[in-house]
């Protein structure tokens, strides 16, 4: 059983002002894998290189897709990421645009320490902080050995946690708009085909993330008048 799960109420605070802004971003067509310029070369070495690898991303990024909302697209988001490293932990956060800050909205495989603790980030002394202000993925191969992660130390002990990667979520437009995080409890570095899978995943994952967020994804729309 997943133990995967959007955290309601930071995921609705931190939706909602994205929802309540006066000028939003123009909608973006619908997204069809394979349709972004930036990532058709990727996408042909990876589906003649590996095309097992490459048939995964490709569903997963239509289950994505699918999801009438947020909440319901989160999951995916840690399963697939999850699955694409090889990773036992996950965590999705999106940026708050009042403040800038990384809010945890969707969580594999932690306890209530762990998510107090990581709640909010506003600095870029951890993993996702950083990745988040350098707008490129971060890797770390053992917490333990990298001194600028001391504060955070016994929190990834509690967790089991050993090694981690962030990779931001851009839009279409290069926004960044929240961040995706695997863990594992052993410490090594994961593959540079894992990560390039992985920022690859993200590109498709960002901009979906978006369009709910804007209110301009497709299905969204669909649902929220169904319910009307």
């Amino acid at each position: 059983m997943s133990r995967s799960q959007s955290l309601v109420e930071p995921l609705q605070d931190v939706t909602a002002p994205y929802r309540t802004r006066a000028a939003r971003t123009p909608a973006s067509p619908p997204l069809v894998f394979g349709s972004g310029v930036d990532e058709l070369p990727a996408l042909v070495s990876l589906s003649r290189e590996q095309p097992v690898v490459a048939r995964t991303l490709s569903d997963a990024v239509t289950a994505l897709h699918q999801a009438p909302h947020l909440a319901s697209a989160l999951p995916h988001l840690l399963e697939d990421a999850m699955d694409l490293m090889g990773a036992d932990f996950a965590n999705v956060q999106i940026v708050d645009p009042r403040d800038g800050s990384l809010v945890l909205v969707a969580q594999s495989g932690f306890g209530p320490a762990f998510l107090e603790h990581f709640a909010v980030v506003r600095d870029d002394d951890s993993v996702c902080g950083l990745a988040a202000r350098q707008r490129t993925q971060a890797v770390v191969a053992d917490v333990r050995a990298e001194p600028t992660l001391e504060p955070h130390w016994g929190v990834f002990r509690a967790a089991g946690v050993r090694a981690v990667q962030s990779t931001p979520l851009l839009d279409g437009t290069g926004r960044l708009i929240g961040m995706i995080s695997t863990h594992t409890p052993s410490p090594r570095g994961p593959s540079t085909r894992s990560l390039q899978v992985m920022d690859l995943y993200s590109r498709f994952a960002g901009e979906a993330v978006a369009q709910f967020l804007d209110g301009t994804s497709p299905l969204g729309r669909a649902a929220d008048r169904g319910r009307g």
